[in-house]
């Protein structure tokens, strides 16, 4: 029988490489182990393993890389098998940097520093290499569900500028998809690191220099050394989602990296080389926002030499049905129910309703109708679809009124707006009035939310409304 996700250490190091084989099989994988580069290349001769974990330096040599490397030349069942690599130098020494960057060239996906070896570092990185997040979702190009015209005219931008270095401005409302658009650009791209992604608007702007830059040990008090997202996307691809809500600061630091592709980590005085793709997505304007001196026109001109518009879900109407049907069955497999799609009059529902919050409000929609679902299919009564009478929150109870605004009523409203406004009372009802708990629940930002609650008079039905 087949061992479960077999993993082979390279390490000559007798206590590190016991501890790894004690470790490994109490996170549910199987475990063969090699003292240094000829051994572990026989090994794979026999056996095709799911990851690698060896250190770079054995037997005063770098070992690790030089077996890396026969591997990925070769032709054998481990050509293209992921590697973590160990090193007690990344992050002193510019010699040291350069032999991760040389690791990956040759299939290391991440890196490790031994000294000492963490395990709460070790677990999450082998976990992200053999357990990847959902897996019925699938990759990014599997997920990318459409065949109107607005949806297939993206894809022949994303298919153009893809193989290319290019930086990519991906813009489009909340929930349209940006992410998803920046992972196939880098699904596309060839380029051999890691995908990270980081959202400009969710991290307070004196964490988020050290989450993309890193920061160097002691940095701030009790501060461990850490590498930063960009050095750890090296050779790959770095996704700036929301840079229309990154500070003046951070902007002028990012023009920096960009410019010079070099990163230095917060609380040191020396620059680390780096080779990154930049993709950076937004849902605002930014030629308003650089008219209002809140952002940088020189960023811009940096980022934007490719643009990729996302067309909210309104724009792709055909769509609707398919991605509907894809959530669905994503989503019985995960909640192990036996839900085979949506019955006509479902299929009407969703179809009428304008999804202000695009497709993530559809994927939520889904999710939730799928574990509501009391037979084979999703039914109208399933749904939960502002101003829907027959649905779940037509049925619920009615909505606090609001006051009318002073000066006399507001002009009427779009579809569209009528949905996001019903889309945003609704959630605020369920969720007791709690904003954060209310973004969450519609898979918008919270300073999104507070804006449209103020747009819609609905400031009202927040539990602390000052």
């Amino acid at each position: 029988m087949p061992e479960l996700n077999p993993v082979l250490v390279v390490e000559d190091d007798d206590e590190v490489r016991a501890m790894l084989m004690s470790v490994l099989p109490d996170w549910g994988y199987t475990v063969h182990a090699a003292t240094g580069g000829a051994k572990a290349l026989k090994l794979t001769e026999k056996t095709r393993y799911s990851l690698i974990i060896t250190d770079v330096w054995m037997d005063t040599r770098r070992d690790g890389i030089e077996m890396l490397a026969k591997l990925r030349e070769g032709s054998g069942p481990n050509r293209r098998t992921p590697a973590i690599i160990i090193t007690a130098y990344a992050s002193r020494d510019d010699e040291g940097w350069q032999e991760v960057r040389t690791a990956m060239r040759y299939g290391a996906v991440d890196y490790l520093e031994k000294t000492p070896l963490n395990l709460d570092t070790l677990r999450p990185a082998v976990d992200r290499v053999l357990r990847p997040q959902n897996p019925a979702a699938g990759s990014a190009r599997e997920r990318m569900i459409g065949r109107s015209p607005a949806f297939l005219a993206m894809l022949d931008q994303i298919n153009a500028v893809a193989p290319t270095t290019s930086k990519v401005l991906i813009l489009g409302e909340s929930g349209s998809g940006k992410e998803l658009v920046a992972r196939l650009v880098h699904e596309l791209s060839g380029r051999t690191g890691a995908f990270c992604g980081i959202n400009c608007a969710g991290v307070q702007d004196t964490l988020l220099q050290s989450e993309l830059f890193g920061h160097v040990a002691n940095a701030y008090t009790g501060a461990l050394a850490r590498r930063g997202l960009i050095r750890m996307a090296d050779l790959g691809t770095v996704f700036l989602d929301e840079i229309g809500d990154a500070s003046p600061e951070f902007q002028q630091s990012l023009l920096r990296v960009i410019q010079e592709k070099v990163v230095r980590p917060v609380g040191s005085d020396l620059d680390v080389e780096v080779d990154v793709r930049y993709v950076a997505g937004t849902n605002k304007n930014l030629a308003v926002e650089i008219e209002k001196e809140r952002f940088r026109y020189d960023l811009l001109q940096r980022l934007n030499v490719w643009e990729i518009r996302v067309p909210p879900l309104r724009d792709r109407p055909g769509d609707i049905e398919l991605l509907a049907g894809h959530f669905v069955a994503v989503y019985a497999n995960e909640y192990n129910r036996d839900v085979a799609g949506l019955d006509s009059d479902a299929i009407d529902a969703i179809c009428r309703y304008s999804w202000p919050g695009n497709v993530r409000e559809l994927e939520n929609a889904m999710s939730r109708a799928v574990i509501a679902a009391g037979g084979r299919v999703v039914t109208r009564e399933d749904l939960v679809i502002p101003g829907d009478p027959a649905g779940a929150a037509g049925q619920a109870a009615a909505a606090v009124p609001a006051p009318v605004p002073e000066g006399g009523p507001a002009p009427p409203l779009l579809r569209w707006e009528e949905d996001e406004r019903a889309q945003a009372e609704h959630a605020m009802n369920v969720c007791g009035g709690v904003v954060a708990q209310a973004a969450r629940f519609i898979g918008i930002n919270r300073r999104t939310l507070v804006r449209r609650l103020s747009r819609y008079g609905l400031d009202h039905l927040r539990r602390n409304p000052l």
